[in-house]
């Protein structure tokens, strides 16, 4: 048999043995995105409040602004309250470090925080850390904006 025939034979099997790990592993679930509908409920829904989360806004090299963001988990069922709760103080971790790494973008300070790319963050890093489908969506009540040099005019 010819050496590039041995070739394609052992490159069909690599594939074929691939295939078949993946088959028995079965395929990562793809993160959610802020525009995925949240999952179906079933009874009323389960909420819990975030405290405040206070971000700074960079304009250059400079604090602008900061914002105060109140939020709301819509959580799966009453057993995800313990989870939540058990994992808050990472959570809330996961959540000051995301806005405020949404702050220091270059725009920030121009456009505003983006919203949507918070809500995002903020079901992903839901999913990592509680585990996915235990919070089914990330509501934001109120968002409000502090100057931090009033007297610097904007743009």
């Amino acid at each position: 048999m010819p050496l590039a025939c041995l070739r394609i034979a052992s490159r069909r099997r690599l594939l074929l043995v691939a295939a078949a790990a993946l088959l028995v592993v079965g395929r990562p679930e793809p993160a959610r995105s802020a525009s995925d509908p949240p999952p179906e409920t079933t009874g009323r829904p389960i909420f819990l409040d975030i405290d405040r989360i206070v971000v700074t806004v960079f304009r250059g090299g400079d604090i602008d602004r900061h914002e105060m963001i109140a939020m709301k988990l819509e959580l799966a069922d009453d057993t995800a309250i313990v989870k939540v709760q058990e994992a808050m103080p990472r959570l809330r971790d996961a959540f000051i470090r995301s806005w405020n790494n949404l702050g220091a973008h270059p725009d920030a300070a121009r456009k505003g925080l983006d919203v949507a790319a918070g809500r995002k963050r903020m079901l992903a890093a839901c999913d990592q850390i509680i585990g996915a489908g235990m919070v089914r969506n990330v509501l934001i009540v109120a968002q409000s904006s502090r100057n931090v040099a009033p007297n610097r005019s904007r743009p």
